[in-house]
């Protein structure tokens, strides 16, 4: 396999570590789970699950500008964020730890979509150039590194037969950490019938569910094998996320023109059943984030007025409903893209 230059250049990041000062390290009180938030300038909230401020942080130094898509990680010790590290250069990945004073940033690794691991110092997340795979890297390595999470190109799949991977992206976490769901962006061959018989094959691209283990081991398929199968469309995808006991993995489209939420699908992850479970005011919130231990879903939306907001979910007899009360759970204040974690997975 060939390897680019900017594979090369991504294997050998450059680390930027800015010290930490001696002030007192902000204590978090003690939760199950904690909500992260970011107002999108140069901070980060730590929330309860009531809503409630745990902590603020302002781990942004010099000529940053801007946080993006807080994920918590690593036994909840660590924050992941992207954020410019000069104002004509897009996002870079950064880590902080609890109290926003440790800062370490992976100047030239432009992260587009990311998530970590509940339990070890491990992020998962694609570039923002092609999505064409999924990377993985160690906050502890020295000297730091991403690589591949696999190298897997062909699936299979029992009503299509082999699927070749061209893109994998939107990476999330399973519950328990054991494995990584990912939109798997395919092609397969069908065959094409013309009105005199003849017989030509001809590829076709799908979207699919796939799903791999936390080391890279055995990537396969969720969707597409059974029948019926229903295939996901070709969209603009906000991202992944899985039900907090592990048996639906949530597929969030978005708007082109709004980027709110357009269509929520939910895969069930042993039959992979492929249920739309979209609501009208799903058009007014731009983030879907469902709870590690229970069963509710924060709603966000975005600046100026951003907020966070939950629905209740549940499943009945094995299809999924979202609930159409919704609880305000953040209030005078710009709370967006919510993630949340439990504290010990």
């Amino acid at each position: 396999m060939r390897i680019s230059g900017r594979m090369v250049f991504l294997v050998l990041l450059i680390l930027t570590t800015i010290s930490c000062n001696e002030e007192e390290p902000v204590e978090w009180e003690v939760r199950e789970s904690y909500v992260l938030s970011t107002d999108a300038h140069s901070r980060i909230f730590v929330h309860d699950d009531q809503g409630v401020v745990l902590a603020t942080l302002t781990p942004l130094q010099d000529s940053m500008e801007g946080i993006y898509s807080p994920v918590l990680f690593d036994n909840s010790q660590r924050i992941a964020f992207l954020s410019s590290a000069k104002p004509d250069k897009p996002p870079s990945l950064c880590v902080t730890d609890r109290s926003g004073e440790e800062l370490l940033i992976y100047e030239g690794l432009y992260v587009d979509q990311l998530d970590g691991s509940q339990a070890t110092p491990i992020l998962y997340f694609t570039i923002n150039e092609g999505y064409q795979k999924i990377y993985t890297l160690s906050v502890l390595n020295d000297p730091p590194s991403a690589d591949y999470l696999f190298r897997d190109t062909i699936a299979q799949s029992e009503t299509s037969g082999p699927v070749i991977l061209r893109h994998a992206f939107a990476p999330s976490l399973s519950p328990d950490g054991s494995e990584i769901a990912f939109i798997n962006k395919g092609l397969y061959w069908d065959t094409l019938v013309d009105m005199f018989g003849r017989k030509t094959p001809i590829q076709k691209e799908r979207i699919d569910i796939g799903r791999v283990n936390q080391d890279g081991s055995d990537y396969r398929l969720v969707t597409g094998n059974q029948l019926p199968y229903r295939t996901l469309p070709s969209s603009s995808w906000l991202g992944l996320s899985w039900s907090h006991d592990g048996k639906w993995i949530f597929a969030v489209s978005k708007d082109d023109e709004t980027n709110a939420l357009e269509t929520i699908y939910a895969v069930h992850t042993e039959y992979g059943s492929v249920h739309i479970v979209t609501r009208d005011y799903f058009r007014f919130y731009n983030y879907f984030c469902p709870s590690p231990t229970g069963d509710t879903i924060i709603l966000g939306t975005c600046p100026p007025h951003a907020d966070l907001y939950v629905v209740t979910f549940s499943d009945e007899n094995g299809n999924p409903k979202i609930g159409y009360t919704r609880t305000r759970l953040t209030d005078s204040e710009i709370y967006t893209e919510p993630n949340w974690k439990a504290t010990n997975p």
